[in-house]
């Protein structure tokens, strides 16, 4: 008796080829999950030296940002690092909402959260801002020195300076 002939052995190889094919798929789509998850990332070094200046700068000016937010409540921005859907750490932008001594209220979009979670308001300690931004009734930025660090990040991986990519912010990352 031929043994690839009986069968078992085919119903074998049968089972086999589709369980592979399967697991494949699932694979695939897992991958384009993870790609669709994390499209909206922008991975930096954390240890670049533009990006590590942005972050010491910006904290070094958070009582520009206490003292100037009353005057701009709805156009006050800071940044935070988040456990994203994506499972990477993340350092996303939330919009303030309240500001009291020693913590800053604030709204995460829906977009930064896990999948059944909605937009949030949380409250956050002073402590765990690493930038902050405040756009001005005339278009110009206050703050924002990682988004500067980032401008310069990608300028410089063009070739150029990145300079004239920050004439909207009034305190200049290399001030």
């Amino acid at each position: 008796m031929n043994l690839f002939a009986s069968a078992p052995f085919r119903v074998l190889l049968l089972l086999t080829f589709f369980v592979t094919l399967i697991g494949g798929f699932a694979w695939y789509a897992a991958t384009l999950k993870y790609k669709k998850d994390t499209a909206h990332l922008q991975f930096v070094d954390p240890n670049n030296e533009l990006w590590t200046k942005g972050k010491t700068k910006a904290t070094a000016t958070l009582d520009t940002f206490t003292a100037f937010y009353p005057q701009y409540p709805t156009t006050s921005f800071i940044k935070f690092t988040h456990d994203g859907p994506s499972g990477f750490k993340e350092d996303i932008w939330a919009k303030v909402t309240s500001m009291g001594p020693g913590y800053v209220g604030i709204v995460v979009e829906a977009k930064y959260l896990k999948e059944n979670e909605n937009e949030v308001n949380r409250e956050l300690p002073l402590g765990q801002v690493i930038d902050w931004m405040i756009e001005l009734p005339n278009g110009l930025i206050r703050g924002g020195y990682t988004t500067q660090a980032l401008l310069l990040i990608a300028k410089q991986k063009e070739g150029g300076t990145g300079d004239e990519d920050l004439s909207n912010f009034v305190d200049n990352i290399n001030n």
